[in-house]
């Protein structure tokens, strides 16, 4: 008869015992992830510190008379101004547009330029005329060859440009001698630094001898 008591206090006393470890493994659990989130923190603010200490030393060593203060200078401004990977790509106004190369069209960082920097950007390549055609700014330019195998020439001169940059224009030829070179980004629907130079190429190019000579 005593075996009985004993049994059910021994079972109350596992019953409390498995109670009392449940719950330190729990606090255990708790404090290992808060643990774990501190740490993650820390490591993200040392970053932040260690990147903060690069630029300044960078900006300390740009303002020595060292022969490469202007590098220093334009790579301190990169790391200010960097833009984080979902904001679209900005556009270069630089004044030899025709020693540059063209990007990739497919990246997702890539968006229209807007009217006012396209008409910024047409002062390196006078020669050539806006046009906006159902919403989509385009780059124009229009030319008379001699013959409508000259105008297939022509083409193929500009398709090899074309095809050495990645990107290509839109070629018609209307009449058997007006030649008109259309130039813009199809992927984002509008114009990009990319026509701007590709259209710098095809200035640079010699097709006097395909072109109709005006009578004086």
């Amino acid at each position: 008869m005593l075996l009985k008591p004993l049994f059910e206090i021994l079972g109350f006393v596992l019953w409390k015992f498995g109670r009392i470890f449940n719950f330190c493994f729990e606090l255990l659990v708790m404090a290992d992830n808060e643990l774990g989130q501190l740490r993650n923190r820390d490591a993200a603010m040392r970053s932040r510190e260690r990147k903060k200490m690069y630029v300044k030393d960078l900006e300390i060593k740009s303002r020595s008379s060292s022969p490469i203060n202007g590098k220093l200078e334009n790579h301190v401004e990169l790391l200010k101004s960097r833009k984080s990977h979902h904001e679209f790509r900005t556009f270069c106004t630089a004044p030899d547009l025709g020693s540059k190369k063209c990007v990739p069209c497919n990246s997702k960082d890539m968006r229209p330029m807007n009217e006012d920097l396209a008409n910024q950007l047409i002062t390196k390549v006078p020669d050539w005329n806006l046009s906006n055609g159902g919403g989509k700014l385009k780059l124009a330019r229009s030319w008379k060859v001699k013959t409508f195998t000259k105008g297939l020439e022509f083409f193929q001169a500009i398709a090899n440009v074309a095809e050495a940059e990645g990107h290509h224009p839109d070629l018609h030829l209307v009449g058997w001698n007006n030649v008109t070179v259309e130039i813009w980004t199809h992927s984002v629907g509008g114009l990009t630094e990319n026509d701007f130079i590709l259209a710098a190429k095809i200035d640079t190019l010699n097709l006097a001898h395909l072109l109709r000579i005006k009578p004086k």
